[in-house]
């Protein structure tokens, strides 16, 4: 027989053996981990309740730069037209 079947044999029969009792449900640490997976669950609905009331939507940004768009150009033409009352009517 080749050698590495020699290594394979002497292998345990499953890999989960020592840490999860065999297959026969998880092992005894079995209703920890669940405790532990249900608070993570619990903070990761917090977490997402808070994040899409502070999130914001495609359509609110879109309302906002529209907004900060006209902001500019009234702005602007208040800048032009001051500039231009001021070279003409001003003297």
């Amino acid at each position: 027989m080749p050698e590495y079947l020699r290594l394979v044999e002497s292998r345990p029969q499953s890999v989960h053996d020592n840490k999860h009792g065999n297959g026969n449900g998880g092992g005894d640490d079995m209703l920890e981990r669940v405790k532990n997976l249900e608070t993570k669950v619990t903070s990761l609905v917090t977490d997402v309740a808070v994040l899409k009331e502070t999130v914001a939507t495609k359509e609110s940004l879109h309302k906002e730069l529209n907004s900060q768009t006209w902001k500019i150009v009234v702005a602007l033409v208040v800048a032009v037209c001051l500039a231009v009352f001021s070279k003409y009517f001003i003297k």
